[in-house]
């Protein structure tokens, strides 16, 4: 008996199997097509009476820190730059005081060239609706990765695009906060890939998400997001082969990361060592404004 029908007929149904592939990858472009318009879709539905409107309303309540510090620095600060300053130095608060090493005028942040191209309250809505956007794009990556149902993912972008701990930044008006907060789930993006992957691209990947979060100006996110990607990254280490070499290779994103956002760094650790909380502060002052752990409920009933 002669086999060679058979495989020929193996070779076949073998050769019928590309086109399914690239038909996978097609599907996985639309759904990520579908995704992205139904996000802007819900984040137009929430701002776009704000960010189409003729006056200077500011997605934010009155008398918060919006209003009384973050408008008058991007003023300041962005105003100075489009005169071709860049604002060292703050003279309007007492006798002067450090402004580019504060972070939180996040002047060398990239998409705060919104500042630069429309009015001050503009810029600030444009502001709060991209990262509410982009903190859902970012969260439907990293779930799809994770090879989540389409739905699943969608869902997982819209709770947190709109939930308590990034939501209610933009009621207190905590700018830098939400500028912040939105790189993270790149940041574990690039970690489940460089595990999977082995590759410089995902390193990069990883380097750019986080030297994004340093800019953003709000340095305590960036360090909230280390501890829970160093945990995030041990637990995926127990299981993973290579262990040191993954390991460096995942240290090496912060590493270059802070390479890539020494610009801000170098200022914020100088003037950080002239504050008065580098010198250490008083233990009943500490415990008086600590985080109170029955406030730990609000993980789960905001």
């Amino acid at each position: 008996m002669s086999y060679r029908p058979i495989r020929r007929e193996k070779e076949k149904m073998a050769q019928s199997h590309p086109p399914e592939k690239k038909k996978f990858h097609s599907s996985s472009q639309v759904s990520f097509v579908v995704v992205t318009i139904t996000l802007l879709i819900l984040t137009l539905a929430m701002f776009g009476d704000v960010l189409f409107s003729a006056g200077d309303t500011v997605l934010s309540k009155p008398h918060t820190d919006l209003f009384d510090q973050f408008a008058c620095w991007r003023e300041f600060g962005f105003n100075q730059l489009r005169n071709g300053n860049l604002a060292l130095w703050n003279p309007h608060i007492f006798s002067g005081v450090p402004f580019l090493g504060g972070f939180q005028s996040a002047l060398l942040y990239p998409l705060n060239v919104l500042f630069l191209i429309f009015p001050l309250a503009k810029a600030i809505n444009f502001s709060i609706a991209l990262h509410v956007f982009l903190i859902g794009v970012f969260m439907y990556l990293w779930a799809y990765y994770r090879r989540l149902h389409p739905l699943a993912c969608l869902l997982s972008s819209v709770l947190l695009m709109f939930c308590g701990a990034h939501f209610m930044h933009i009621q207190a008006g905590h700018l830098p906060h939400l500028c912040t907060m939105t790189w993270a789930p790149l940041v574990f993006l690039s970690i489940d890939g460089f595990f999977e992957k082995r590759s410089p691209g995902w390193s990069l990947l990883g380097m750019f998400a986080v030297a994004m979060q340093i800019l953003a100006g709000y340095p305590q996110h960036v360090f909230y997001t280390a501890v829970a990607a160093g945990v995030y990254s041990l637990l995926c280490l127990w299981k993973a082969d290579k262990r040191v070499l993954v390991a460096a290779g995942l240290a090496g994103m912060y590493a270059g990361a802070s390479a890539l956002a020494a610009v801000q760094l170098f200022p914020g650790i100088h003037v950080a060592g002239e504050s008065i909380r580098s010198f250490g502060l008083p233990y009943e002052f500490d415990f008086k404004v600590s985080f109170p752990p029955e406030n730990l409920v609000t993980f789960l009933s905001p």
